[in-house]
């Protein structure tokens, strides 16, 4: 694409970002123009898009909260997520964005790089807040600019799950500490079977499409971005053998279906799994509160590093509560997202299955299950060096890497050809947009 082309594509997604920051608001806060309610409380506008399911365990921590803090009220949104980023957006372009805002990973570099978050050192220190009790890499994930925007409520990493009846059926090894991706390619080769002799594969030794395989593959010894955020890095050559290796396990030796194979079957990672589709995945620990429920036999491992002594990788994810620069009374939206990080709301993390509490303290105590004989524990073990997915700084970057990446795991397009394809647009973006 020539610079002049590159530029005018930038400037219509510019344009069409700007329409959607403009869209018709409908307000629906109960009070949301006073800053008192009728008994003299301080209001506070909460807004996250959590699933219907996890809804009343929020309202019964604002309970909580309202009951330990009398002077304030919380008034609480639910925004469907699938509509969430627009929604918020719209919400900030109006002038009626909530003062307190839990967002993903996901959000993070659209609504940070506009400027639209409180940095919460400040308030950190000035309550003498222990910050050293969470998650390093959830701390790294909210700090923008050197600004911490959010205090983390859980994080995550993505290890390696797979059926142990599958496996015990080939005869084949379960994965042990001394694996190596051509150990798990081999396993993967033994365990992927056209059942009914029709031509066609039924149980695939692997599921490599999504993001949970790829990603920690790469971020083992290199990635898309370099550390500043600024840097392309997708041509490096650690990049592009992760790349390829996960390529070729779809087209040259067919042990995971293709992204439009894994489509057809009708179901995401988790569904191949349990249904016996595919024999090896990778998890978060939000995936846990089904395998637990499940009549699956089931184990995790963490991912294998490239060769014997080279470093293992994850994709690390989260969310966060954050202070909206729009925020009426800041330190009364303070004192709700520090209750939110409390340790009451540390084990709701843990009851609802979210993910592993973001603090470390309520973690290691709380977060593997009792009734399980599975080694959840990894999971604590791989958050320490699993990897913030730094794209997500960049949305406009990430937006068009997926796209390529989709199409390589299409099958139409190696991973070296794709990244060749994209680097001058990258290069362009990551010059263009704005940190």
């Amino acid at each position: 694409m020539s610079t002049g082309l590159a530029k005018l594509w930038m400037g219509a997604k510019v344009i069409a970002l700007f329409v959607v920051c403009l869209l018709p608001f409908t307000p629906n806060w109960q009070a949301a123009e006073k800053e008192k309610d009728d008994r003299g409380r301080t209001i506070v506008r909460y807004c996250d898009s959590v699933a219907p399911e996890r809804q009343q365990a929020t309202l019964e921590l604002m309970a909580a909260f309202e009951k330990e803090n009398p002077d304030i009220k919380v008034v609480v949104e639910f925004v469907p997520s699938n509509n969430f980023l627009a929604t918020i957006l719209s919400r900030f372009a109006a002038g009626r964005a909530p003062d307190v805002l839990r967002i993903s990973m996901t959000n993070v570099g659209t609504l940070a790089s506009k400027g639209l978050f409180v940095d919460l050192n400040p308030y950190a220190k000035r309550d003498r807040l222990d910050l050293s009790d969470f998650y390093h890499q959830a701390l790294t994930g909210f700090t923008f600019n050197d600004e911490l925007i959010g205090l983390p409520y859980y994080c995550g990493a993505v290890i390696l799950a797979y059926n142990l009846d599958l496996f015990d059926a080939d005869g084949v090894r379960y994965p042990s500490e001394d694996w190596t991706w051509s150990d798990m390619r081999s396993a993967a080769l033994r365990l992927t079977h056209d059942l009914n002799g029709d031509g066609h594969t039924d149980q695939y030794g692997i599921e490599v499409t999504g993001n949970n395989i790829l990603s920690p593959l790469v971020f083992a010894e290199s990635s898309w971005l370099d550390s500043d955020r600024k840097t392309w890095r997708g041509d490096s050559p650690r990049t592009l053998e992760a790349m390829q290796f996960c390529y070729d396990l779809i087209t040259k030796d067919h042990v995971s279906p293709y992204l439009f194979e894994a489509r057809e079957f009708g179901f995401g990672h988790l569904g191949l799994l349990l249904g016996g589709k595919a024999a090896m995945c990778g998890i978060g620990p939000w995936d846990l509160k089904l395998l637990r429920k499940s009549n699956l036999r089931w184990q995790v491992a963490e991912f294998p590093p490239r060769t014997k002594g080279a470093p293992r990788g994850s994709r690390w994810s989260g969310e966060a509560y954050t202070i909206t620069v729009h925020c009426r009374n800041r330190d009364a939206g303070w004192r709700l997202v520090k209750f939110m990080v409390s340790d009451r709301a540390q084990l709701s993390v843990v009851k609802l299955g979210e993910g592993i509490p973001a603090r470390r303290s309520i973690a290691e105590r709380y977060f593997v299950s009792p009734d399980t004989p599975c080694h959840e524990e990894l999971f604590l073990r791989a958050v320490e060096y699993a990897k913030f997915t730094d794209e997500f700084f960049r949305p406009e970057f990430a937006s068009e890497l997926s796209a390529y990446v989709n199409t390589m795991m299409m099958g139409n397009i190696s991973p070296r050809e794709a990244m060749t394809r994209f680097a001058p647009m990258a290069k362009l973006l990551l010059k263009d947009e704005k940190l």
